[in-house]
């Protein structure tokens, strides 16, 4: 078997000004509020905290007529390299929701062409790990917006054949297309 290493970095980030200007008649100042904040999470090679030896990313299609993609966590899919995917916990899960391709090679954002993550339940072997393990609960992506979700120090456990298979589902009436990324342990 080939040898491998891998190493990445999760950042986030937010930062914001907000700007009171007070009415012409008021003799009041204008007020400022500003703020940054952000988190970086480095993984190197290995299964321990802040490790991952395995990722798996792709850019898929979820149609209005084929609405649902399972995709299994545990021996179907396989990495950049060929090899067959056996996650057994998951460290990070990044998801975009691009939208409707718009002929020319870009994305048009609709209202409402939102992709659900997660759902299976307990029939479909959901993955729940980023859902507090509610094999049932989703999360909503809205068109053009994105969805990060890590647990850099223990990850959250893939069991083959119950708890492997994480649910994309298009909650519109357009096709819409995403990119996923995902980081964890074999």
């Amino acid at each position: 078997m080939a040898n491998t290493t891998l190493q990445g970095t999760l950042t986030t980030s937010l930062s914001w000004t907000f700007t009171n200007f007070p009415d012409v008649n008021v003799p009041t100042r204008t007020a400022l509020d500003t703020m940054s904040e952000s988190s970086k999470i480095d993984f190197a090679e290995g299964i321990g905290n802040n490790q991952a030896d395995e990722m798996w990313y792709d850019r898929r299609l979820v149609t209005a007529s084929t609405p649902t993609d399972d995709i299994d966590l545990y021996g179907t899919e396989s990495n950049v390299f060929g090899r067959t995917l056996n996650f057994t916990t998951i460290k990070t899960l990044v998801i975009f929701n691009l939208g409707q391709r718009d002929g020319s090679g870009g994305y048009t954002l609709a209202h409402g062409e939102e992709i659900l993550l997660g759902g299976a339940g307990a029939v479909g072997n959901a993955w729940a790990g980023f859902l507090n393990g509610d094999q049932d609960a989703k999360v909503v992506v809205g068109p053009g917006d994105s969805f990060a979700w890590s647990n850099r120090l223990e990850g959250s456990a893939v069991t083959s054949g119950t708890a492997d298979v994480l649910r994309v589902v298009n909650n519109g009436a357009l096709d819409i297309d995403y990119d996923i990324f995902i980081f964890g342990t074999k």
